[in-house]
């Protein structure tokens, strides 16, 4: 699937080349393709939604991670940590920060509980698969 190329290359992805692949995309749905080949695009479109949401998650969970350990290393208090995590996630996501909290702390759940995660709408959309 399109996610196990990206696990096989050796560095991460930066995000210019998230933008160069999603400029790339543009192009598609062009009604000169024949059908056959605008069939295989909306599929392989399909697989690629899901691959994007885990990934998005995966960075979600990840900035999270890091801004916790940062506060912590800031001496925040404990009932302190966290905060403003949700509302960044949130921005980047052009959403508000309501929004942000939902999406951000039952991806940290996942991710942080593997058996679970795997079968999860999560783990399904990783794999390509529908949610």
């Amino acid at each position: 699937m399109i996610e196990q190329e990206f696990e096989a290359a050796s560095q991460p992805m930066a995000s210019r080349e998230v933008t160069e692949i999603a400029a790339a995309i543009r192009s598609l749905g062009c009604a000169d393709a024949d059908a056959t080949e605008l069939i295989e695009q909306i599929a392989r479109l399909e697989e690629l939604k899901g691959t994007v949401a885990a990934a998005q998650a995966r960075a979600a969970v990840a900035f999270a991670a890091k801004q916790r350990a940062e506060q912590r290393a800031a001496g925040l208090p404990a009932a302190q940590l966290g905060k403003g995590i949700a509302a960044q996630v949130a921005l980047a996501r052009q959403e508000s920060p309501h929004q942000g909290s939902r999406h951000l702390g039952p991806r940290r759940w996942c991710m942080s509980c593997r058996t679970r995660w795997r079968h999860s709408t999560l783990g399904r959309s990783a794999s390509g698969g529908p949610p």
